[in-house]
């Protein structure tokens, strides 16, 4: 869902992008050689290809930083799941679904799906 969203948001953003170089076109000469409006922010950052500034996200930073640290906490319960036995007795009688998730086949799971999910968006960004 999040990758249609985000293709989504690329074709309207290339569309708009398409249509304002159009208009730029035939309302103004341009500025400098190879130079465009839409290469410039209001601010004055130059952009990068996809219009966004050119600076790095401390969203995306705090992003990995968070599912890193808890990933940490996830792969240290399952080893403690793993090697205490009176933990698996209580999971067992208590809240048995979660014997399921606290083992080291769903742990190399996540671990895989974020690594696919993070090298599959890297490479669509690289392509567009």
């Amino acid at each position: 869902m999040y990758s249609l969203a985000i293709r989504k948001t690329r074709q309207e953003t290339d569309r708009l992008r398409s249509a304002l170089y159009e208009l730029e076109v035939l309302v103004e000469p341009k500025t400098g050689p190879g130079e465009s409006i839409l290469d410039r922010q209001p601010n004055g950052e130059s952009s990068i290809g996809n219009g966004l500034p050119n600076r790095k996200s401390k969203t995306l930073g705090l992003l990995v930083a968070q599912t890193v640290v808890l990933i940490i906490f996830y792969a240290g319960m399952v080893h403690e799941y793993a090697s205490n036995p009176n933990m698996q007795q209580w999971v067992q009688s208590n809240i048995w679904p979660a014997s399921f998730i606290l083992n080291y086949n769903a742990l190399f799971l996540v671990v895989g799906g974020l690594m696919g999910t993070a090298i599959f968006q890297l490479l669509g960004k690289r392509s567009n």
